[in-house]
């Protein structure tokens, strides 16, 4: 990282960094809009990691704070919608969407040094992705979504795969309707700017309300 002419050179992979924090915050919603059978998505992840005393090779103290946003963008076409997987009203249906988009990647680190201050360096690019997604209700209550995309090409990264899987129950809320969900969500992205590198599994369960109107 450097600023205003100051230069400090720091090896630490972002999984060490993770798992020896001091605090870890982050923030990740949905919004969908639904058109016939036209889809937009648009999906925020935001994370802050923050870690006392990273270079343990300099007697300096110097403390890191890391921002990684994550902004996907999709549009998207249902092509099998809410179809019968056996015979009667009350058995399983299955919805098949098709997406494309793109997911913008931005990191800012900030390093606390006591000399010379504070250092800041951002980084940040744009991925073309493909995907598709796979809804399956049960009944009118329990449902299960998956979804994944893949992309990248060269264009920002290399490689940008994205992979999550929920199971919600679904309930009225008054005149919209509720639901909550629980799953698993994993990004992998390989990214070389320059000198910076950035090849990353991010992964973790994820627990969440939803509201449809």
């Amino acid at each position: 990282s450097a600023a205003g002419g100051n230069e400090l050179s720091i090896d630490v992979s972002f999984l060490d960094i993770v798992d020896a924090s001091d605090s870890i915050l982050g923030f990740m919603g949905h919004a969908e809009l639904n058109i016939n059978r036209f889809l937009v998505i648009l999906d925020p992840v935001w994370t802050r990691i923050e870690k006392d005393d990273v270079a343990k090779n300099d007697p300096a103290d110097v403390n890191l704070v890391m921002d990684c946003l994550w902004f996907d963008l999709n549009t998207g076409y249902r092509f099998i919608d809410h179809a019968r997987l056996t015979e009667g009203d009350d058995g399983p249906r299955i919805s098949v969407d098709g997406l494309v988009g793109g997911r913008l990647t931005s990191l800012r680190v900030e390093l606390d040094t006591p000399d010379p201050g504070t250092l800041q360096s951002t980084e940040y690019w744009v991925d073309p992705v493909v995907g598709g997604r796979v809804t399956l209700d049960f009944n009118d209550r329990i449902g299960m979504v998956v979804r994944g995309d893949i992309g990248g090409f060269g264009a920002g990264s290399e490689l940008s795969a994205g992979m999550a899987g929920v199971v919600g129950y679904r309930f009225p809320l008054g005149e919209a309707n509720g639901a909550v969900f629980a799953g698993y969500r994993a990004l992998y992205q390989d990214y070389e700017d320059g000198g910076f590198e950035w090849r990353v599994w991010v992964h973790g369960p994820i627990l969440g309300f939803e509201i449809g109107f």
